[in-house]
């Protein structure tokens, strides 16, 4: 059954990176260096907000953990030798007991915010109720994750979540639309 691993890549490589692992692995299947399923997917994964673009907010998508992909792979072992053919810095992320796939959890929560064949999560909204921020719609509706802290100027949130065993603030879109009085 294919796993989600996470390989750790050069600062801005991200894109080239993802495309040159989908040319090699293609290229070593067809030849039988690795087998087939050594890379089912790849991808960075991104968050959308709004930044303001020439006077103008507009929807924009945004890296969620730069440096990092995920693979989906059956075989951990052929994904590194497809990464050694890439030609950058990619390193598959393992521990003393070797390659560590994302917990069936972690892999359930990034498939439940994004969409295949897009994976950016969407922007949330939400509105202020005194000194609270109320999310109304999207992702973090109802989430379990303690968000840390809000950028209403950058339409931010970061959110504590546990990626690899390690804690790590992420940022995820929110926009806060309205003030509400909790007057009654």
């Amino acid at each position: 059954m294919p796993r989600w691993y996470v390989i750790q890549v050069g600062a801005g490589c991200d894109d080239v990176v993802c495309e040159r692992m989908r040319q090699k692995a293609a290229e070593l299947e067809g030849s039988g260096a690795v087998a087939p399923g050594a890379l089912t997917r790849v991808f960075s994964l991104r968050y959308e907000t709004q930044a303001k673009i020439r006077g103008e907010y507009r929807l924009v998508r945004r890296r969620l953990i730069p440096g990092y992909l995920v693979a989906v792979s059956s075989k951990p072992e052929d994904l590194e030798r497809i990464l050694r053919t890439v030609g950058e810095f990619a390193r598959l992320l393992r521990n003393e007991k070797g390659f560590t796939p994302l917990s069936d959890d972690e892999a359930a929560w990034m498939a439940a915010f994004t969409k295949e064949g897009k994976r950016a999560v969407p922007m949330s909204t939400a509105v202020k109720e005194g000194d609270e921020v109320v999310v109304t719609d999207g992702p973090l509706l109802g989430c379990v994750f303690p968000i840390k802290r809000i950028d209403r100027h950058r339409s931010t949130a970061w959110l504590e979540v546990t990626i690899c065993g390690r804690t790590k603030e992420i940022p995820l879109g929110l926009k806060v639309v309205a003030r509400r009085s909790t007057d009654n």
